[in-house]
């Protein structure tokens, strides 16, 4: 189950962004929906091993609004480090998601 999907993140980055990032082969005004869904489930994979560390059952189906947004920021990562399009805003937004994790996984947040 992915937390986050290609409608969330345009919602946050707007789509010119995501477009930017996942434009189909055959189409450059299109997204290439696979590949930002490919995105979301690789980032909820994610999310889901820390969320397992500190004994979090998977995929977690409880309301937890964090969850999906930084699900959505290490998804538009993914994108932006598979197309070279890193900017400096997404890569804070990662490092952010990926602290907030961790701080999960150790037990500093429940």
């Amino acid at each position: 189950m992915a937390y986050c999907a290609e409608a969330d993140l345009i919602q946050a980055y707007n789509s010119e962004t995501i477009l930017s990032m996942s434009r189909e082969a055959n189409d450059d005004e299109a997204i290439d929906s696979a590949k930002v869904t490919s995105a979301c489930d690789e980032a909820s994979a994610l999310a889901d091993d820390y969320l397992q560390s500190s004994g979090v059952t998977t995929p977690y189906t409880g309301t937890w609004d964090s969850l999906k947004s930084r699900s959505i920021d290490i998804a538009v990562y993914f994108l932006a480090r598979q197309e070279g399009a890193m900017r400096d805003d997404i890569l804070t937004r990662y490092e952010q998601a990926i602290t907030w994790l961790e701080r999960i996984s150790s037990g500093d947040i429940a």
